[in-house]
C-alpha cells in the first residue's frame, strides 16, 4: 500500500521512468523549462539507499537479493534518505525529476517511502522502443538487449508490470504517450505538468520533442527483425 500522510517539507521528486531509448531525457527537457521544475539528471539514488537500509551491498541496480531485502525496511527511514541525498538538486524550485528510467521496477518502495512523489512514465511503441535498445550499446545491467528474442520478452515483462502498479496507484503514475507527446505535446505537457501538482506556464515548449525514437525506424530493418517481431506477437507495431 502506498504510505499516506503529508509529503515531506522541501522539494518534490518526480520519477520520470519507462524503457531506456523512449525518450525520458527529451520529456524532462521539456518538462525542465518550467520555472517550478529542475531536471536532476539520472541518479542512483534511490537504489543505492535501498541497499543501505538493507544493508546489502552492491552496485546501482535492483536485483533478487535487494528486492527481497527491502520487504522489512523501514520506508520512512528510506524516504528521508533519499531526499537528503537529492533534494538539494532542486535548488530554489518545488519539484525535481529524477529521470533514472529503471526506477519503473522499484515505484511500490516509492510509494511507501515518498508520500509527496509522483512518478511519469514514458510509453513508447513497443517495436520502436525495442529497436531502439537493440540499436544502441547497452550497459551490463541491459544485458537483454543484445537479443532480440530476450528484448521482447524483457518489453512485454516491463509492460505487464506498468500495467500492474498503474493499478495499484492511479493516483500517481501517469502514462505520457510518446505519440501523443509528439502529435500534441501542448496537451500530453499539461497532463503531465498538472499531474505534478503544478500550474500551466506558457513558456513550455509546444513542439514536438527532438531526438528520442524516431517513431516507424524500425520498419527500415523490417526483413531483420523476425524473431523479435515474433516474440512481441500482438505488441508487434
Amino acid at each position: 500500500a502506498a504510505a499516506e500522510g503529508e509529503p515531506a517539507p522541501g522539494p518534490r521528486p518526480v520519477f520520470v521512468v519507462g524503457m531506456p531509448g523512449s525518450g525520458i531525457e527529451n520529456l524532462a527537457r521539456q518538462l525542465a523549462v518550467h520555472p517550478h521544475v529542475a531536471d536532476a539528471g539520472p541518479l542512483d539514488d534511490l537504489v543505492m539507499q535501498l541497499r543501505w537500509a538493507c544493508d546489502l551491498v552492491g552496485g546501482p541496480e535492483l536485483d533478487m537479493p535487494l528486492a527481497q531485502g527491502a520487504a522489512s525496511i523501514d520506508f520512512e527511514q528510506l524516504g528521508r534518505a533519499y531526499l537528503a541525498h537529492t533534494q538539494w538538486r532542486a535548488g530554489d524550485k518545488p519539484v525535481y525529476l529524477d529521470r533514472n528510467a529503471d526506477n519503473y521496477a522499484c515505484i511500490p518502495w516509492i510509494m511507501q517511502a515518498l508520500p509527496g512523489a509522483r512518478v511519469l512514465h514514458l510509453v513508447g511503441g513497443p517495436m520502436d522502443t525495442c529497436f531502439a535498445n537493440l540499436a544502441r550499446w547497452a550497459g551490463r545491467e541491459h544485458g537483454w538487449s543484445r537479443d532480440q528474442e530476450e528484448t521482447a520478452d524483457h518489453y512485454r515483462r516491463y509492460r505487464a508490470l506498468m500495467a500492474h502498479m498503474r493499478g495499484l496507484y492511479p493516483d500517481r503514475v501517469h502514462d505520457v504517450r510518446y505519440d501523443e507527446l509528439a502529435e500534441n505535446p501542448a496537451a500530453a505537457l499539461r497532463e503531465a505538468i498538472e499531474f505534478c501538482g503544478l500550474q500551466w506556464d506558457e513558456r513550455l515548449p509546444v513542439d514536438a520533442p527532438q531526438g528520442g525514437v524516431p517513431a516507424g525506424q524500425w520498419r527500415r530493418y523490417e526483413d531483420k527483425l523476425g524473431p523479435l517481431r515474433k516474440r512481441l506477437g500482438a505488441l508487434a507495431y
